[in-house]
């Protein structure tokens, strides 16, 4: 034994949030913009009475989406993005079912990405899917994601970026497609 064991001394690493994005519509869209969207997707701030609150997000969908992920995205929320961050995200969403403009009357199944779509490789990426109840508000509220940022250098440049998007079969929007956001928080955690 070379008598090293209680000479060593050990760091506590402490997790800390670093950045908090909050959303606000009560005067506009709050940045947020229609990402990958096939025709037009209609966004509008500061919408009321929706399920009895203020202040919501409203899209709508002029096309049915059938092409890969589609959805709305808020460019370069957080700038300062590092190996081993991690992210917690929350969110209130009302999917509105309309003339069967969500594929049924089942859950559609939602992807909140907090920093980007790239920045790291399957199966490890990072987001928090959920259900969202047509034709009611669902809050889905995730703990800290367990997957962390793992590649920085990514090459489509979207590190930054928070997206929400549809793509999985049977849950894309058709033309007509509804729905209402609010609340969102996404927090950014470091280890040091």
């Amino acid at each position: 034994m070379l008598g090293l064991g209680n000479s060593l001394t050990r760091k506590s690493l402490t997790r800390r949030v670093i950045n908090t994005y909050t959303s606000d519509f009560s005067s506009g869209v709050d940045s947020w913009q229609a990402f990958s969207v096939q025709g037009t997707l209609s966004l509008a701030g500061n919408q009321d009475s929706v399920d009895s609150e203020n202040d919501w997000l409203k899209g709508t969908f002029d096309t049915n989406q059938t092409a890969g992920p589609s959805g709305l995205s808020r460019p370069n929320t957080f700038t300062d993005v590092r190996l081993g961050d991690q992210f917690s995200v929350s969110v209130k969403i009302r999917i509105i079912s309309g003339s069967d403009h969500w594929d049924g009357s089942d859950n559609v199944l939602t992807f909140f990405y907090p920093v980007g779509t790239d920045n790291v490789s399957p199966p490890n990426i990072l987001y928090r899917a959920f259900d969202a109840v047509q034709d009611e508000t669902t809050t889905a509220d995730s703990d800290i994601i367990s997957t962390s940022v793992f590649d920085v250098n990514n090459v489509s440049g979207d590190l930054g970026d928070m997206y929400i998007r549809w793509f999985s079969a049977g849950d894309k929007p058709k033309a007509g497609a509804v729905f209402y956001v609010k609340d969102i928080v996404v927090k950014q955690y470091r280890t040091s």
